[in-house]
């Protein structure tokens, strides 16, 4: 089998976060999250991998190289312009002549897909797309199911009023390759879209529940609740011990206090008096004297001055913030900075 990776969206949601980088770049406990996407390749035995690619293609290119480092082989297929999901596959379809597993580059998602993969063998299905349930499945594709796990309905991104079911589309699909012929070359075709409903009224379109942790982290809020499961996860493994758990970079200062699961990367530095709780901290970055960092992920070579305040934020790449400044629910873009006695709430909540 092949793999198939997705890593063209621009993030918009995101913003100004991925103004610098594309979306399957934003981390997660320190890993970009394309990495974790492919972890799932992992567990199905896959070693060949393209992946499909839009916007700043640059970053992944130099972050997964050939995929040496994976013990893999990856190329890459840059669209000139976005052809959707199902377009930028099929633009490269002559490659592909075995199954193929889709993996939407912008999820985190902690499963084994070999349930999946087997259940499309017995079923005989041209597609099996991975099903997980939501509590509000407004923004997704939602589906019906028959007996057989046959997909009888489906609706993408329904109103309120449209809602018939809470398990949707979880952005993961075994493919056969035929399927291709089904998508006009040089024109924008997407999967749930355009090449789903086809394939429903066809009969042989399947789903099947996805067992393990999945979700979407089109939002900043979605992005901070990655963070804390990953990390929560971590801490089960460990039994609870912080200081097995691998949360906590040994290069690191701690002067002050870390509650709950906090995750501290290399070079880090948390001066005296300072509270970390709940809290996702990237290299290089630093926690003044007596300032307090709830439920918030601070990037990269990141500056709290002393006696500040951040909560449910989540600050770029390089951000400054001077002294005796609070900020609440806020998103700030790389290299931003926050002048000493700010109080800022902003609008985009976290």
């Amino acid at each position: 089998m092949l793999g198939v990776v997705l890593a063209g969206g621009k993030g918009m949601r995101l913003r100004p976060l991925t103004e610098m980088r594309p979306k399957p770049f934003v981390p997660i406990l320190g890993r970009p999250c394309i990495d974790y996407a492919l972890d799932l390749y992992d567990s199905i035995g896959i070693r060949e991998v393209m992946m499909t690619t839009f916007y700043k293609p640059e970053m992944l290119i130099a972050h997964l190289g050939g995929g040496l480092s994976r013990n893999m082989c990856m190329v890459y297929s840059i669209e000139d312009e976005a052809m959707g999901t199902a377009g930028g596959i099929a633009k490269v379809k002559k490659f592909i002549n075995e199954r193929f597993v889709v993996v939407s580059g912008d999820l985190f998602v902690d499963a084994d897909l070999s349930d999946l993969v087997a259940f499309h063998d017995k079923s005989g299905a041209a597609v099996t797309m991975a099903l997980t349930e939501v509590v509000n499945p407004v923004e997704y594709g939602i589906v019906g199911l028959d007996d057989d796990g046959r997909i009888d309905r489906f609706k993408e991104k329904p109103k309120e009023s449209e809602v018939f079911s809470n398990l949707i589309n979880a952005g993961i699909y075994v493919i056969e390759p035929e399927v291709l012929d089904l998508v006009p070359e040089g024109k924008k075709f997407d999967f749930s879209r355009d090449l789903f409903p086809l394939l429903r009224e066809e009969g042989s379109l399947f789903g099947r529940n996805l067992e393990g942790i999945w979700m979407d982290i089109g939002r900043p809020e979605d992005l901070l609740r990655a963070n804390r499961e990953e990390a929560r996860k971590k801490l089960r493994e460990a039994d609870g011990d912080l200081d097995k758990s691998g949360l906590i970079h040994p290069d690191a200062v701690i002067k002050g206090t870390l509650k709950g699961t906090p995750f501290i990367a290399k070079g880090v530095t948390v001066a005296r008096d300072a509270v970390v709780e709940d809290s996702y901290v990237l290299p290089g970055s630093r926690i003044g004297k007596a300032s307090t960092v709830t439920n918030s992920l601070l990037l990269e070579n990141s500056m709290l001055e002393d006696r500040s305040t951040v909560r449910d934020t989540i600050l770029g790449a390089g951000t400054k913030v001077e002294n005796d400044s609070k900020l609440e629910e806020c998103v700030l873009g790389d290299g931003s900075h926050v002048p000493g006695g700010s109080w800022l709430v902003c609008q985009k909540k976290v």
